[in-house]
Protein backbone atom coordinates (compact mmCIF):
# COMPACT_ATOMS: atom_id res chain seq x y z
CA UNK A 1 0.00 0.00 0.00
CA UNK A 2 1.36 3.43 -0.94
CA UNK A 3 1.83 6.05 1.73
CA UNK A 4 0.81 9.63 1.15
CA UNK A 5 1.21 12.87 3.03
CA UNK A 6 -1.84 14.32 4.70
CA UNK A 7 -2.09 17.88 5.99
CA UNK A 8 -4.05 18.08 9.26
CA UNK A 9 -4.55 20.74 11.90
CA UNK A 10 -2.61 19.72 15.00
CA UNK A 11 -4.71 22.10 17.12
CA UNK A 12 -7.96 20.50 15.90
CA UNK A 13 -6.56 17.01 16.43
CA UNK A 14 -5.46 17.80 20.00
CA UNK A 15 -8.80 19.43 20.75
CA UNK A 16 -10.67 16.40 19.44
CA UNK A 17 -8.58 14.06 21.59
CA UNK A 18 -9.17 16.21 24.69
CA UNK A 19 -12.92 16.63 24.13
CA UNK A 20 -13.87 13.12 23.05
CA UNK A 21 -16.43 11.38 25.28
CA UNK A 22 -19.18 8.78 25.15
CA UNK A 23 -21.58 11.39 23.78
CA UNK A 24 -19.15 13.15 21.44
CA UNK A 25 -16.95 11.40 18.92
CA UNK A 26 -14.29 12.74 16.59
CA UNK A 27 -12.85 11.02 13.54
CA UNK A 28 -9.91 11.85 11.33
CA UNK A 29 -10.79 11.49 7.67
CA UNK A 30 -7.68 9.84 6.27
CA UNK A 31 -8.54 10.94 2.74
CA UNK A 32 -9.05 14.66 3.42
CA UNK A 33 -7.36 15.33 6.78
CA UNK A 34 -10.62 16.77 8.09
CA UNK A 35 -11.56 16.26 11.77
CA UNK A 36 -15.19 15.07 11.84
CA UNK A 37 -17.44 15.58 14.87
CA UNK A 38 -20.42 13.42 15.78
CA UNK A 39 -22.62 13.73 18.87
CA UNK A 40 -25.45 11.65 20.26
CA UNK A 41 -27.41 14.87 20.61
CA UNK A 42 -27.22 15.73 16.91
CA UNK A 43 -30.02 14.18 14.89
CA UNK A 44 -30.39 16.15 11.70
CA UNK A 45 -30.03 15.29 8.02
CA UNK A 46 -26.42 16.50 7.80
CA UNK A 47 -25.40 14.35 10.79
CA UNK A 48 -27.16 11.32 9.30
CA UNK A 49 -25.22 11.80 6.06
CA UNK A 50 -21.98 12.12 8.02
CA UNK A 51 -22.71 8.90 9.93
CA UNK A 52 -23.36 7.09 6.64
CA UNK A 53 -20.11 8.49 5.24
CA UNK A 54 -18.20 7.26 8.30
CA UNK A 55 -19.72 3.79 7.99
CA UNK A 56 -18.73 3.65 4.31
CA UNK A 57 -15.17 4.75 5.11
CA UNK A 58 -14.97 2.09 7.84
CA UNK A 59 -15.98 -0.58 5.33
CA UNK A 60 -13.35 0.69 2.85
CA UNK A 61 -10.74 0.62 5.64
CA UNK A 62 -11.66 -2.96 6.51
CA UNK A 63 -11.34 -3.94 2.84
CA UNK A 64 -7.85 -2.37 2.77
CA UNK A 65 -6.82 -4.34 5.87
CA UNK A 66 -8.13 -7.59 4.36
CA UNK A 67 -6.13 -7.01 1.19
CA UNK A 68 -2.99 -6.15 3.16
CA UNK A 69 -3.34 -9.22 5.37
CA UNK A 70 -3.92 -11.56 2.47
CA UNK A 71 -0.90 -10.15 0.62
CA UNK A 72 1.41 -10.42 3.63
Amino acid sequence: MDRKSLKISLDELCSAMENSSYENEYYLDLKTGEILFLSEYMDDEETSKLRERMEQRALEWLDDIEVTLSEG
